[in-house]
């Protein structure tokens, strides 16, 4: 072998050893956990109750009470452990991320994580914990409950006999990877439908979440276990007792509506309708409140459905919770709570690598879809005769507000 032979030998075993090197120092720094920003979480823990307000939503004592109810119950069902991370920085870090609109990247800097899948991962269980203890802060109210909430409704607005206002709301969504037009509401946007009933106090007592934005109010209120059990549940509601909701849903006697307007009601119909729209304002302002304290629901940029599902679940909650001073209803094992069916407990959300690498789990029938697509119609007696019943009781209420010749 030459001298130029041996040169190109020599060149080629060092640039292999070279590049053997280097692969050991990349296998070394992927195994290396990653560093991550100075930053003084414990700081959060010590803020005054006016900045912790700001930041987390509620007051410290507030926080501490949900952190109790939270514990307990992740304790009771053996998910504490999996956190990997103080309960209550845990807790922080989602009621941040529920509250704004940072991404899982931003708020790992803010709270010491080393990437935004470990702050994913206690997201998505500390919002999976919320929903799961739902049935404490969100019930439909019982007759002694009932009684007050109509008492107070007929001394602020007049109208007599409301236990309840019912709406929906969009949720604004990302695209959905799988039929995704089904998703398009009449704005030309992706989103989906929040239906909730709530009190005089603007208290959610009841919610229906996850139905694709394209659906019109009234066939998704008749999809929910409300409109079932308030058609077949005497226990519901009392004699003269009804909630109010707009023109979009059907008359009956448990759910009265303003009448039509085409430009010919009389003076006693438009009283009634005056009337109606003032007290059943209260769910306008009730979901103005909740978007208003947990921003991410303004635009949920996600594309597991399920996980999209508890995200707004566990808003309404924490916006009950907040309302009711962290003051649980009595009896939650009662028999009418009326909640969204929880989700099957084996499915497993995937989690990220990064944040938005979420896999979609193939089904655009999620949440409350899976349910039968229960419709009254005019073939059940009972909605027949809930129409009837409907039409002479708004009859009566509006000759109740307007007794006078028109």
């Amino acid at each position: 072998m030459d001298d130029e032979d041996a040169l190109v030998v020599a060149a080629v075993v060092a640039a292999a050893a070279l590049l053997d090197g280097n692969d050991e120092d990349n296998r070394g720094r992927r195994n290396k956990k990653r560093p991550v920003a100075d930053v003084d979480v414990n700081g959060y823990r010590v803020l005054d109750d006016i900045s912790f307000k700001e930041h987390f939503r509620m007051n410290r004592i507030l926080f501490e009470r949900l952190l109790v109810i939270l514990g307990n119950h992740m304790v009771r069902v053996g998910t504490v452990q999996r956190l990997r991370k103080a309960l209550d920085l845990a807790l922080m870090m989602s009621l941040w991320i529920l509250a704004t609109q940072d991404t899982f990247r931003s708020v790992a800097v803010k709270f010491n994580e080393s990437s935004p899948s470990s702050v994913h991962s206690q997201y998505k269980r500390i919002i999976k914990a919320l929903r799961q203890v739902a049935p404490l802060f969100i019930q439909w109210p019982n007759q002694f409950e009932r009684d007050n909430i109509k008492a107070d409704f007929e001394r602020r607005y007049s109208y007599p006999g409301v236990v309840g206002c019912i709406d929906g709301t969009h949720i604004y969504i990302t695209a959905p990877t799988i039929q995704s037009q089904r998703y398009i509401n009449r704005f030309k946007k992706y989103s989906i439908l929040l239906q909730a009933v709530c009190d005089n106090e603007g208290v959610f007592r009841d919610i229906f979440v996850g139905q694709p934005g394209s659906i019109h109010d009234s066939r998704m209120y008749k999809r929910s276990p409300l409109s079932q059990n308030l058609l077949h549940n005497a226990e519901m509601l009392s004699p003269g007792e009804h909630i109010l909701g707009d023109g979009a849903y059907t008359l009956t006697d448990k759910l009265v509506t303003p009448y039509r307007d085409m430009g010919r009601l009389s003076r006693r119909q438009r009283r009634h309708n005056y009337l109606h729209a003032k007290t059943r304002s209260i769910i306008e302002r009730s979901f103005g409140y909740d978007k208003g304290l947990w921003r991410r629901q303004k635009l949920m940029q996600v594309y597991n459905h399920l996980y999209l599902v508890d995200s707004v679940i566990a808003s309404c909650v924490l916006s009950n919770f907040i309302k009711l001073k962290g003051q649980p209803y009595k009896d939650p094992e009662g028999d009418y709570i009326l909640l969204q069916p929880q989700l099957n407990e084996e499915e497993e959300h995937n989690i990220p690598d990064e944040e938005g690498d979420i896999d979609d789990p193939g089904n655009p029938e999620f949440g409350p879809n899976n349910l039968a697509d229960v419709i009254p119609d005019d073939q059940d007696p009972v909605f027949v005769r809930a129409k009837v019943a409907g039409r002479d009781k708004r009859n009566f209420i509006a000759f109740t507000l307007y007794p006078y010749d028109d």
